[in-house]
């Protein structure tokens, strides 16, 4: 009987232990070998047992004690193999996206991962995110919000080797800014992943990343697109090295239709980095979207640099174009920027006056 009784204690400790459930385990095999071997005894021992009921005092009571004592770890294993048979089953599901190769099964496993209780079964679903290469925002962000918030220690472990692997640009911007605010064993994580992904060893210093980010970001054609650079600045908005290096960027590498974009932008700062890059890469196509910009321009320092982009890329048609800027409702801002840069064309001294400068236009055209 003693063996019987220890096996089904090593059988119920072995199934506390974390794992994933493929099917009845190994140590519900376990217990289930000790229940029988305590049942035999007790079947060979049934006689005296019977006796012993009979004629002592407290035998009925021991016999009850002894049959609950006994239902206990039966109930016990019925239950566990119910569950682990049901969690086989469940498995089995999430196996299917495991096995896939495509990268859009990183999708899939995310939704398992969102939903999963087996702490085994997520650390295996980030194992496999991280090695099918999908670096969508979905996934990624998946991986953040797990090394933040999962209880346990394993799975952010996970999470963090998963993310390292996959890390882009906007994520270094989004590990930086939970850095900033980030404690304890989250924060070591966080450094972990910048160090692994981007191969630099800035350590616990939120300060020396964004500097060496916002030297990434300035790079003309090569490194963080545009989209990046203001995703950084909306981050770091007090950071005027990340602020330097998106106008920056936009001036150096922003496309036709990003321009045409950011000309309608809410910071003039952001307008006038803008116009320049028009201007400084001879965007000749923006000139009408240029003039139409300054039309509702009501910043001074954007409505210059909108003015000079189009006196440089509108050619013998600038200043007339420019002229469409000077009626009495538009902005005082863009009137002044359009007429000083029509005078500035014909090299006379500023005037606002529309009926002469369109006179003067006419006779040069003349």
């Amino acid at each position: 009987m003693i063996p019987g009784i220890v096996l089904i204690v090593l059988g119920i400790a072995g199934r506390l232990i974390p794992r994933v459930v493929t099917g009845i385990s190994l140590f519900s095999a376990v217990e289930a070998v000790g229940l029988v071997l305590v049942l035999r005894a007790l079947w060979l021992r049934r006689k005296a047992a019977a006796r012993w009921v009979r004629e002592s005092p407290v035998g009925r009571h021991g016999a009850t004690i002894v049959t609950v004592l006994v239902l206990v770890p039966v109930l016990h294993l019925t239950g566990a193999v119910i569950g682990e048979i049901r969690a086989g089953k469940h498995y089995a599901r999430i196996e299917r996206d495991l096995e896939r190769e495509d990268p859009l099964a990183a999708l899939d496993l995310a939704v398992h991962l969102a939903r999963e209780e087996s702490a085994p079964l997520r650390e295996r679903i980030l194992e496999r995110i991280g090695g099918l290469g999908n670096r969508s925002p979905e996934i990624t962000d998946a991986l953040r919000r797990v090394i933040r918030e999962d209880p346990d220690r394993a799975v952010r472990g996970a999470a963090a080797r998963a993310l390292a692997r996959l890390i882009t640009p906007r994520d270094v911007i989004l590990l930086l800014r939970d850095l900033a605010r980030a404690r304890g064993e989250v924060r070591s994580l966080l450094i972990q992943v910048l160090e692994a992904g981007t191969g630099r060893e800035f350590g616990d210093d939120p300060a020396r990343w964004r500097s060496w980010f916002a030297k990434t970001l300035a790079g003309d054609g090569k490194g963080p697109g545009v989209s990046v650079a203001l995703a950084a600045r909306r981050a770091f908005p007090g950071d005027a090295g990340i602020r330097r290096a998106c106008l920056e960027k936009i001036r150096r590498s922003a496309t036709e239709r990003e321009i045409r974009d950011l000309l309608a932008d809410r910071d003039p700062a952001i307008r006038t980095a803008a116009a320049e890059g028009a201007r400084i890469r001879r965007r000749s196509r923006l000139v009408t979207v240029l003039v139409d910009a300054l039309k509702r321009e009501t910043d001074p320092g954007a409505a210059r640099a909108e003015a000079a982009a189009v006196l440089a890329l509108g050619g013998a048609e600038a200043p007339v174009r420019l002229l469409e800027v000077l009626p009495e409702d538009r902005p005082a801002a863009a009137v002044a920027a359009a007429a000083a840069a029509i005078c500035r064309a014909l090299g006379i001294e500023p005037t606002r006056d529309r009926g002469r400068l369109t006179a003067l236009l006419f006779r040069r055209g003349g």
